[in-house]
């Protein structure tokens, strides 16, 4: 099985204003600050981070291990040689979150290797709830209201913790956009996120 990178998700900027327009379905979802992790099978469990395949001496922090405890037998069912299941593996970075929040897999993509796509998010929760793994979490689905609305939800976190990273929000025609909260840009001195009125 080759590697697959996880695609780039775009932080909001001026020029994306009109990404969205009132009535389009979103689906609003925490971002949560972990490392970026794969699953697939190949003959067996294959585990991934955003760069490269694991193995037993290159673990992203124990992402190999926890991958390759899960059921085999189940993901060759799910999975096979032809999806991807992708996640956030949950381990100490920027954001502070409780430790029985951490050392998980936060499932929110499924990739069709085949058709080259992400497949509809829903396909990959489901995928997560049979192989009993949590999903990140969906603070909003529906039309999309206003930028106000979906910076209503930067900083929130399901994870429990002082704050989240932020969000990510998920358009239908498969555009994909994140915003961090100010706490975190300023704490990875990165460029903050624009008020909504520097959107409008």
């Amino acid at each position: 099985m080759e590697h697959k990178k996880y695609r780039d998700i775009e932080r909001l900027k001026e020029n994306m204003r009109r990404a969205f327009d009132p009535g389009d379905h979103i689906i609003i979802t925490e971002k949560i600050d972990g490392s970026n992790a794969t699953i697939g099978y190949d003959n067996g469990i294959v585990a991934m981070s955003r760069n490269r395949i694991l193995t037993f001496d290159n673990t992203n922090r124990g992402f190999y291990e926890f991958a390759n405890r899960l059921d085999a037998e189940k993901i060759n069912k799910l999975l096979g040689s032809r999806y991807l299941l992708s996640g956030e593996w949950a381990v100490p970075h920027t954001v502070v979150y409780p430790k029985e929040s951490q050392d998980n897999m936060y499932v929110f993509d499924l990739y069709d290797t085949e058709t080259k796509t992400y497949l509809d998010m829903h396909q990959a929760f489901l995928v997560a709830d049979t192989l009993g793994l949590p999903k990140v979490a969906v603070f909003y689905e529906g039309e999309f209201i206003s930028w106000e609305h979906c910076m209503s939800f930067v900083g929130k976190t399901a994870l429990g913790g002082e704050y989240g990273e932020g969000i990510v929000i998920h358009g239908d025609d498969g555009k994909i956009i994140k915003i961090v909260s100010d706490r975190f840009a300023e704490t990875k001195k990165i460029k903050k996120t624009p008020t909504p009125e520097e959107h409008l």
